[in-house]
């Protein structure tokens, strides 16, 4: 009986460390990175106050590029959400002061439109904002070859001048095995 006992218990914790094992295993080898920035430029033409779509803008997607070059396999994609996004004013001697708000929105042909990015009440006299992030998944997004980028948002002051702007995106990509 002592015996049973004693080669269950043993049988079970060699379970245990293998089952261990294998998840610290898996572990080591999931691996995240930062893509560079994507970047959206556009241009908003004298304009009086109010809301606009300020540019559409198709983007290839080169992901399952990018997971090689970081020795990774689009089959093992885990996630990829935003890391980081931000609004410049490209335009010298301008700011964002005549902006209330902006929205970053990302959509494919075969999935609707999702919310990135967003910047609300931007101070004056900034040059550059950072925008908030959504937590959205966008791995079915950019695994497709191409997707559309959106800006909009709302003039809270007509604009007397072209402004050249940009929305700058990075993503965390994370892969496993």
């Amino acid at each position: 009986m002592k015996r049973t006992i004693f080669y269950s218990l043993t049988s079970f914790a060699a379970l245990a460390i293998v089952l261990a094992s294998c998840e610290l295993f898996n572990d080591l080898i999931d691996f995240s990175f930062t893509t560079g920035y994507e970047e959206v430029p556009f241009s908003v033409d004298p304009s009086a106050a109010g809301e606009y779509t300020f540019t559409e803008k198709v983007l290839k997607s080169d992901i399952e590029a990018e997971i090689k070059e970081n020795g990774g396999d689009i089959a093992n994609l885990k996630d990829i959400t935003i890391k980081e996004a931000k609004l410049e004013m490209l335009t010298p001697g301008q700011n964002l002061d005549a902006f209330d708000w902006i929205k970053v929105y990302v959509k494919t042909a075969n999935h609707p439109e999702i919310m990135v990015a967003s910047v609300e009440n931007i101070s004056n006299g900034l040059l550059s904002v950072d925008m908030a992030l959504s937590d959205e998944s966008l791995k079915e997004l950019l695994k497709e070859d191409e997707y559309t980028v959106t800006v909009i948002g709302a003039l809270g002051e007509d604009v007397t001048v072209k402004l050249d702007l940009v929305v700058k995106i990075k993503y965390k990509v994370e892969v496993g095995a």
